[in-house]
Order: structure tokens, then sequence, then C-alpha cells
């Protein structure tokens, strides 16, 4: 199927839209949006709209990268540099001078 996004009819709802900075859609189906207003999620009806009012793990509000990785993880780079990881729904800073290189994140060799 092919479906057209209207983002006007989006924006009463996520009126920073016009400042869509990263878009990427998920392996569950959800499309993602980074704005500099916050993280937005669509699944074809309703937008939701994650930002560091609501979602405290949320770094920054300005969401320039979005990455899924193979487990399904959602890497979400933020314009400050900061990165945070969203899996199963839940949401945490990644602290890069804490995990060193203790684990292995998508493109280390």
């Amino acid at each position: 199927e092919i479906y057209t996004l209207s983002l006007h009819d989006a924006l009463p709802i996520c009126p920073d839209l016009n400042s869509i900075t990263a878009i990427m859609q998920g392996n569950d189906g959800y499309l993602w949006l980074g704005t500099y207003n916050g993280l937005v999620r669509f699944d074809g009806v309703r937008y939701v709209v994650f930002d560091s009012q609501n979602t405290p793990e949320l770094a920054d509000n300005r969401i320039t990268a979005l990455y899924q990785d193979d487990d399904g993880g959602l890497w979400i780079g933020h314009e400050t540099g900061e990165l945070t990881r969203c899996l199963n729904g839940q949401f945490e800073r990644v602290n890069m001078a804490q995990q060193g290189r203790q684990r292995t994140y998508p493109g280390d060799g």
C-alpha cells in the first residue's frame, strides 16, 4: 500500500514537524521523526511526541540522527553530541565515557 503523510494533519499535535532533522522506519513499522523539539513516533494514525519534559532520559530535545540496531534498539543522536537508546519502549541515556570499550556499538570494528 502507498500512504500519503500530510504534515498539516499533525500540526495541531506536533507543531514542530516543519523542523524534521532525521527520519526512519523501524522494524516494528513505526515511522520515527527527529525534530528540534523532540522525537515523534507515527503509527499511521497517531503521532506521539517524546521530549525531555515527558521522557527525562532524552538528554536534549534537538534530535539530529536516528539509527536502529540489529536488536531493534533505536539510537537517538542529539545536537549536543549526547546519545539516547530506546529498546522495548524503555529510553536510556548512553554514557559513552562510562561505557568505554566494554560494549560494542553499531559501527565499532
